[in-house]
């Protein structure tokens, strides 16, 4: 029987986008966890697509089985098989 491996869930980047703070990390079977930190409110929510504003910036995360696990004090913590985060302004 094959041993066991323990894997740490370590940040594989910290960058900031505009105003957010991003903190993705590898999960269990391949899944990825990415924290946001200033978020105000999510804007759009589905399996596929999950979209937070701060202001009038967008992050915008994408890909398949996300959820939004936690969110609360500015700070949202979303799980699932990310393909792409974008970020962008928000038109006037």
């Amino acid at each position: 029987m094959p041993k066991k491996v323990k894997t740490k869930n370590t940040p594989l980047s910290v960058p900031f986008m505009g105003n957010f703070r991003l903190e993705v990390k590898r999960g269990r079977r391949g899944y990825k966890e990415v924290v946001i930190g200033e978020c105000q409110e999510i804007l759009a929510y589905s399996h596929q697509e999950i979209s937070f504003r701060h202001q009038k910036e967008v992050i915008t995360l994408t890909g398949e089985n996300l959820w939004c696990r936690t969110y609360g004090n500015r700070i949202a913590e979303v799980v699932g098989n990310l393909t792409s985060i974008q970020f962008h302004m928000e038109a006037p």
